[in-house]
Protein backbone atom coordinates (compact mmCIF):
# COMPACT_ATOMS: atom_id res chain seq x y z
CA UNK A 1 0.00 0.00 0.00
CA UNK A 2 0.96 3.64 -0.97
CA UNK A 3 2.71 5.88 1.94
CA UNK A 4 -0.19 8.36 2.56
CA UNK A 5 2.41 11.14 2.62
CA UNK A 6 3.46 10.01 -1.17
CA UNK A 7 -0.49 9.81 -1.84
CA UNK A 8 -1.08 13.49 -0.96
CA UNK A 9 1.91 14.54 -2.59
CA UNK A 10 1.10 13.26 -6.04
CA UNK A 11 -2.18 14.48 -6.03
CA UNK A 12 -0.75 17.98 -5.04
CA UNK A 13 1.68 17.80 -7.60
CA UNK A 14 -1.02 16.84 -10.20
CA UNK A 15 -2.79 19.68 -9.65
CA UNK A 16 0.67 22.30 -10.00
CA UNK A 17 2.01 20.89 -12.41
CA UNK A 18 3.52 24.15 -13.73
CA UNK A 19 5.31 24.82 -9.89
CA UNK A 20 8.68 23.44 -9.20
CA UNK A 21 7.93 21.28 -5.61
CA UNK A 22 11.61 19.63 -5.59
CA UNK A 23 11.06 19.94 -1.51
CA UNK A 24 14.02 21.20 0.53
CA UNK A 25 15.56 18.54 2.74
CA UNK A 26 13.56 19.43 6.27
CA UNK A 27 10.76 20.95 4.23
CA UNK A 28 7.55 18.70 4.84
CA UNK A 29 4.32 18.33 2.52
CA UNK A 30 2.66 20.66 4.87
CA UNK A 31 5.10 23.09 3.93
CA UNK A 32 4.18 22.70 0.95
CA UNK A 33 0.78 22.65 1.24
CA UNK A 34 0.45 26.89 1.12
CA UNK A 35 -0.40 26.56 -2.62
CA UNK A 36 -3.78 24.80 -1.67
CA UNK A 37 -6.74 27.31 -2.26
CA UNK A 38 -7.80 27.71 1.38
CA UNK A 39 -6.98 26.57 5.12
CA UNK A 40 -10.05 24.65 5.48
CA UNK A 41 -9.10 22.50 2.00
CA UNK A 42 -5.62 21.99 3.07
CA UNK A 43 -6.97 20.95 6.69
CA UNK A 44 -9.82 18.93 5.40
CA UNK A 45 -7.39 16.71 3.30
CA UNK A 46 -4.23 16.17 6.00
CA UNK A 47 -7.05 15.28 8.20
CA UNK A 48 -8.78 12.42 6.65
CA UNK A 49 -5.44 11.51 4.66
CA UNK A 50 -6.14 7.93 5.64
CA UNK A 51 -9.40 7.70 3.83
CA UNK A 52 -8.08 9.76 0.91
CA UNK A 53 -5.74 6.77 0.65
CA UNK A 54 -7.84 3.98 1.09
CA UNK A 55 -10.11 5.20 -1.47
CA UNK A 56 -7.41 6.24 -3.87
CA UNK A 57 -6.46 2.40 -3.78
CA UNK A 58 -9.49 0.96 -4.01
CA UNK A 59 -9.62 2.41 -7.43
CA UNK A 60 -7.14 0.14 -8.51
CA UNK A 61 -8.49 -1.74 -12.02
CA UNK A 62 -7.63 -4.96 -10.15
CA UNK A 63 -10.39 -4.66 -7.85
CA UNK A 64 -14.05 -5.06 -7.84
CA UNK A 65 -16.43 -2.69 -10.85
CA UNK A 66 -18.48 -1.49 -7.99
CA UNK A 67 -15.84 -1.34 -5.69
CA UNK A 68 -14.00 1.30 -7.63
CA UNK A 69 -17.43 2.82 -8.73
CA UNK A 70 -18.46 2.82 -4.83
CA UNK A 71 -15.21 4.70 -3.99
CA UNK A 72 -14.84 7.13 -6.70
CA UNK A 73 -18.29 8.28 -5.46
CA UNK A 74 -17.37 9.14 -2.61
CA UNK A 75 -13.95 10.77 -3.39
CA UNK A 76 -16.46 13.11 -5.57
CA UNK A 77 -18.51 13.69 -2.67
CA UNK A 78 -15.53 14.62 -0.31
CA UNK A 79 -12.90 15.12 -1.80
CA UNK A 80 -13.47 16.16 -5.19
CA UNK A 81 -9.49 17.46 -5.74
CA UNK A 82 -8.43 13.74 -5.18
CA UNK A 83 -11.50 12.45 -7.37
CA UNK A 84 -10.02 14.40 -10.51
CA UNK A 85 -6.71 13.44 -10.03
CA UNK A 86 -8.12 10.45 -10.09
CA UNK A 87 -10.03 10.24 -13.13
CA UNK A 88 -6.84 12.48 -15.05
CA UNK A 89 -5.44 8.75 -14.48
CA UNK A 90 -8.49 6.69 -15.38
CA UNK A 91 -9.70 8.30 -18.57
CA UNK A 92 -8.66 5.74 -20.40
CA UNK A 93 -9.73 2.78 -18.17
CA UNK A 94 -11.01 -0.78 -19.21
CA UNK A 95 -14.01 -0.10 -17.65
CA UNK A 96 -16.36 1.94 -19.71
CA UNK A 97 -17.90 3.18 -17.10
CA UNK A 98 -14.95 4.25 -15.21
CA UNK A 99 -13.92 5.82 -18.16
CA UNK A 100 -16.72 7.90 -19.18
CA UNK A 101 -16.80 8.97 -15.36
CA UNK A 102 -13.79 10.22 -15.04
CA UNK A 103 -14.22 12.31 -18.30
CA UNK A 104 -17.32 13.57 -17.23
CA UNK A 105 -15.80 14.37 -13.95
CA UNK A 106 -13.05 16.52 -15.19
CA UNK A 107 -15.54 17.99 -17.54
CA UNK A 108 -17.28 19.12 -14.84
CA UNK A 109 -14.84 20.18 -13.34
CA UNK A 110 -13.62 22.92 -15.80
CA UNK A 111 -17.05 24.04 -16.23
CA UNK A 112 -17.15 24.39 -12.50
CA UNK A 113 -14.01 26.17 -11.88
CA UNK A 114 -14.71 29.10 -13.74
CA UNK A 115 -16.75 29.49 -10.92
CA UNK A 116 -14.44 28.96 -8.35
CA UNK A 117 -11.92 31.84 -9.63
CA UNK A 118 -14.31 34.39 -10.35
CA UNK A 119 -13.89 37.11 -7.86
CA UNK A 120 -10.97 35.79 -6.59
CA UNK A 121 -8.10 38.38 -5.74
CA UNK A 122 -5.51 35.92 -4.72
CA UNK A 123 -3.14 35.25 -7.53
CA UNK A 124 -2.27 32.07 -5.66
CA UNK A 125 -5.84 30.36 -5.89
CA UNK A 126 -5.79 31.68 -9.60
CA UNK A 127 -2.51 30.02 -10.04
CA UNK A 128 -3.98 27.03 -8.82
CA UNK A 129 -7.02 26.83 -10.51
CA UNK A 130 -4.84 27.35 -13.82
CA UNK A 131 -2.93 24.44 -12.80
CA UNK A 132 -5.34 22.07 -12.40
CA UNK A 133 -7.25 23.14 -15.16
CA UNK A 134 -4.22 22.77 -17.66
CA UNK A 135 -3.75 19.10 -16.23
CA UNK A 136 -7.38 17.86 -16.23
CA UNK A 137 -7.54 19.60 -20.04
CA UNK A 138 -4.33 17.37 -20.73
CA UNK A 139 -5.82 14.18 -19.45
CA UNK A 140 -9.13 14.76 -21.47
CA UNK A 141 -7.19 15.04 -24.94
CA UNK A 142 -5.91 11.45 -23.93
CA UNK A 143 -9.75 10.39 -24.57
CA UNK A 144 -10.01 12.01 -28.34
CA UNK A 145 -8.33 8.60 -29.81
CA UNK A 146 -10.29 6.25 -27.34
CA UNK A 147 -11.60 3.18 -29.51
CA UNK A 148 -14.72 3.78 -27.43
CA UNK A 149 -17.36 6.17 -29.27
CA UNK A 150 -18.86 6.98 -25.74
CA UNK A 151 -15.72 8.34 -24.11
CA UNK A 152 -14.56 9.84 -27.39
CA UNK A 153 -17.72 11.83 -28.26
CA UNK A 154 -17.99 13.07 -24.73
CA UNK A 155 -14.55 14.42 -24.61
CA UNK A 156 -14.50 15.74 -27.38
CA UNK A 157 -17.59 17.68 -27.81
CA UNK A 158 -16.59 18.88 -24.51
CA UNK A 159 -12.73 19.89 -25.90
CA UNK A 160 -14.08 21.65 -29.10
CA UNK A 161 -16.84 23.81 -26.99
CA UNK A 162 -13.66 25.24 -25.34
CA UNK A 163 -11.86 25.84 -28.51
CA UNK A 164 -8.59 23.85 -27.36
CA UNK A 165 -6.38 24.25 -30.39
CA UNK A 166 -4.45 20.84 -29.44
CA UNK A 167 -7.73 18.85 -29.08
CA UNK A 168 -9.04 20.21 -32.77
CA UNK A 169 -5.48 19.61 -34.24
CA UNK A 170 -5.76 15.67 -32.58
CA UNK A 171 -9.65 15.68 -33.79
CA UNK A 172 -7.98 16.90 -37.67
CA UNK A 173 -5.29 14.43 -38.06
CA UNK A 174 -7.89 11.76 -36.26
CA UNK A 175 -10.40 12.41 -39.04
CA UNK A 176 -7.77 11.75 -41.39
CA UNK A 177 -7.22 8.36 -39.73
CA UNK A 178 -10.74 7.00 -39.86
CA UNK A 179 -11.17 8.02 -36.07
CA UNK A 180 -13.50 10.47 -36.53
CA UNK A 181 -16.12 10.50 -39.65
CA UNK A 182 -15.98 13.85 -41.79
CA UNK A 183 -19.31 15.00 -40.49
CA UNK A 184 -19.12 14.59 -36.87
CA UNK A 185 -15.61 16.68 -37.48
CA UNK A 186 -17.08 19.11 -39.07
CA UNK A 187 -19.90 19.35 -35.98
CA UNK A 188 -17.23 19.42 -33.72
CA UNK A 189 -15.55 22.37 -35.12
CA UNK A 190 -18.73 24.36 -35.38
CA UNK A 191 -18.59 23.92 -31.35
CA UNK A 192 -15.81 25.97 -31.33
CA UNK A 193 -15.66 29.78 -31.16
CA UNK A 194 -15.67 30.74 -35.06
CA UNK A 195 -12.49 32.43 -35.21
CA UNK A 196 -10.82 29.15 -34.30
CA UNK A 197 -13.57 26.69 -35.54
CA UNK A 198 -13.56 28.22 -39.29
CA UNK A 199 -10.42 27.46 -39.83
CA UNK A 200 -11.21 23.65 -39.63
CA UNK A 201 -14.36 23.94 -40.98
CA UNK A 202 -13.10 25.67 -44.24
CA UNK A 203 -11.23 22.53 -44.97
CA UNK A 204 -15.05 21.19 -45.88
CA UNK A 205 -15.90 23.33 -48.58
CA UNK A 206 -15.77 21.84 -51.40
CA UNK A 207 -14.12 18.44 -49.80
CA UNK A 208 -15.70 15.79 -47.65
CA UNK A 209 -19.21 13.68 -47.31
CA UNK A 210 -22.33 15.57 -47.43
CA UNK A 211 -22.77 16.22 -43.82
CA UNK A 212 -19.31 17.92 -43.63
CA UNK A 213 -19.83 19.83 -46.90
CA UNK A 214 -23.74 20.71 -45.34
CA UNK A 215 -22.41 21.93 -41.68
CA UNK A 216 -19.56 23.68 -43.49
CA UNK A 217 -22.23 25.60 -45.79
CA UNK A 218 -24.43 26.42 -43.27
CA UNK A 219 -21.97 27.58 -40.30
CA UNK A 220 -19.95 29.34 -42.81
CA UNK A 221 -22.26 30.63 -44.71
CA UNK A 222 -23.29 33.29 -42.10
CA UNK A 223 -19.41 35.16 -42.77
CA UNK A 224 -19.38 37.39 -45.51
CA UNK A 225 -15.72 36.14 -45.94
CA UNK A 226 -16.68 32.77 -47.25
CA UNK A 227 -19.95 33.90 -49.33
CA UNK A 228 -18.56 33.99 -52.82
CA UNK A 229 -16.74 30.40 -51.98
CA UNK A 230 -19.99 29.10 -51.40
CA UNK A 231 -22.04 30.98 -54.48
CA UNK A 232 -19.44 29.66 -56.43
CA UNK A 233 -18.58 26.09 -55.32
CA UNK A 234 -22.19 25.52 -54.76
CA UNK A 235 -25.24 28.32 -55.50
CA UNK A 236 -24.02 28.46 -59.15
CA UNK A 237 -22.46 25.09 -59.59
CA UNK A 238 -24.88 22.92 -61.51
CA UNK A 239 -22.91 19.92 -60.78
CA UNK A 240 -22.96 20.13 -57.09
CA UNK A 241 -25.64 17.86 -55.13
CA UNK A 242 -28.37 19.34 -55.07
CA UNK A 243 -29.19 19.26 -51.34
CA UNK A 244 -26.15 21.00 -51.08
CA UNK A 245 -27.28 24.00 -53.19
CA UNK A 246 -30.41 23.78 -51.29
CA UNK A 247 -28.41 24.72 -48.67
CA UNK A 248 -26.42 27.14 -49.94
CA UNK A 249 -29.30 29.28 -51.42
CA UNK A 250 -31.41 28.56 -47.91
CA UNK A 251 -28.00 30.20 -45.76
CA UNK A 252 -27.14 33.41 -48.75
CA UNK A 253 -30.44 33.98 -48.53
CA UNK A 254 -30.57 34.57 -44.86
CA UNK A 255 -27.26 36.42 -44.66
CA UNK A 256 -26.14 37.69 -47.71
CA UNK A 257 -27.33 41.04 -48.37
CA UNK A 258 -27.29 41.20 -51.90
CA UNK A 259 -28.29 37.60 -52.93
CA UNK A 260 -31.35 39.53 -54.59
CA UNK A 261 -29.56 40.46 -56.75
CA UNK A 262 -28.34 37.33 -58.22
CA UNK A 263 -30.82 34.77 -56.84
CA UNK A 264 -32.61 34.44 -60.30
CA UNK A 265 -29.63 33.86 -62.30
CA UNK A 266 -30.04 29.95 -61.24
CA UNK A 267 -33.61 29.96 -62.55
CA UNK A 268 -33.23 29.54 -65.85
CA UNK A 269 -31.04 26.79 -65.10
CA UNK A 270 -32.06 23.28 -67.66
CA UNK A 271 -33.09 20.92 -65.64
CA UNK A 272 -32.16 22.40 -62.34
CA UNK A 273 -33.69 20.30 -59.85
CA UNK A 274 -37.14 21.98 -58.39
CA UNK A 275 -36.02 21.90 -54.54
CA UNK A 276 -33.15 24.45 -55.27
CA UNK A 277 -35.33 26.13 -57.66
CA UNK A 278 -38.27 26.51 -54.79
CA UNK A 279 -35.67 27.25 -52.01
CA UNK A 280 -33.66 30.19 -54.24
CA UNK A 281 -37.59 31.38 -55.23
CA UNK A 282 -38.51 31.65 -51.87
CA UNK A 283 -34.82 33.13 -50.17
CA UNK A 284 -35.46 35.82 -53.25
CA UNK A 285 -38.92 36.59 -52.51
CA UNK A 286 -37.49 36.76 -48.62
CA UNK A 287 -35.02 39.46 -49.57
CA UNK A 288 -37.11 41.59 -51.36
CA UNK A 289 -39.64 41.57 -48.77
CA UNK A 290 -36.55 42.51 -46.14
CA UNK A 291 -35.70 45.41 -48.86
CA UNK A 292 -39.34 46.60 -48.98
CA UNK A 293 -38.81 45.82 -52.70
CA UNK A 294 -41.93 43.10 -53.08
CA UNK A 295 -44.97 45.29 -54.02
CA UNK A 296 -47.82 44.15 -56.32
CA UNK A 297 -45.62 44.24 -59.28
CA UNK A 298 -43.12 42.48 -58.73
CA UNK A 299 -45.35 39.75 -56.78
CA UNK A 300 -46.87 39.26 -60.72
CA UNK A 301 -43.66 39.07 -62.45
CA UNK A 302 -42.07 36.08 -59.73
CA UNK A 303 -45.52 34.52 -60.12
CA UNK A 304 -45.34 34.20 -63.63
CA UNK A 305 -41.44 33.01 -63.40
CA UNK A 306 -42.60 30.26 -61.67
CA UNK A 307 -45.09 29.51 -63.99
CA UNK A 308 -43.17 29.37 -66.93
CA UNK A 309 -40.33 27.57 -65.37
CA UNK A 310 -42.31 24.95 -63.96
CA UNK A 311 -43.89 24.13 -67.17
CA UNK A 312 -40.67 24.07 -69.00
CA UNK A 313 -38.46 22.17 -67.24
CA UNK A 314 -39.25 18.48 -67.21
CA UNK A 315 -37.74 17.99 -63.64
CA UNK A 316 -40.75 19.51 -62.18
CA UNK A 317 -43.17 16.48 -63.91
CA UNK A 318 -41.92 14.80 -60.91
CA UNK A 319 -41.89 17.33 -58.42
CA UNK A 320 -41.34 16.27 -54.67
CA UNK A 321 -43.66 16.60 -52.23
CA UNK A 322 -41.03 20.02 -49.90
CA UNK A 323 -40.61 21.56 -53.58
CA UNK A 324 -44.08 21.27 -54.51
CA UNK A 325 -45.51 22.42 -50.82
CA UNK A 326 -42.90 25.46 -50.74
CA UNK A 327 -43.75 26.84 -54.13
CA UNK A 328 -47.61 26.47 -52.91
CA UNK A 329 -47.29 28.24 -49.90
CA UNK A 330 -45.21 30.94 -51.80
CA UNK A 331 -47.35 31.25 -54.52
CA UNK A 332 -50.42 31.85 -51.90
CA UNK A 333 -48.21 33.97 -50.38
CA UNK A 334 -47.89 36.35 -53.78
CA UNK A 335 -51.13 36.77 -54.11
CA UNK A 336 -52.22 37.95 -51.33
CA UNK A 337 -49.43 40.96 -52.13
CA UNK A 338 -50.96 41.09 -55.54
CA UNK A 339 -54.44 41.51 -54.14
CA UNK A 340 -53.34 43.69 -51.21
CA UNK A 341 -50.39 46.02 -52.03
Amino acid sequence: MMNKQFILSVLFVSAFGIFNFSFAQNETLLDKLEYFPDDATRSHYLQRSDDIEQLLNSLNPENNLEERIESFRVLISGFPLAAEFAAREYVTDESEEIALGSVRLLENALVMSDHSVSGSSSNSRMDFFHAKNEANVSALRLALTDDRASIRTSASQFLASISDRVSLDIISESTEEGVYDEGMAANLYSLAESYIGNEYLQEFLGNGDLIAQETAINYLGIFEEYQDQIRQSYFFNPDAESSLRRSAATVLSNFDSNFADYALLITTEENLDPEVFSTSISGYVNSLDDLNLLDRFSAESILSRIEQISTANPMFDNISNVAGSELESLGQRLESVVENR
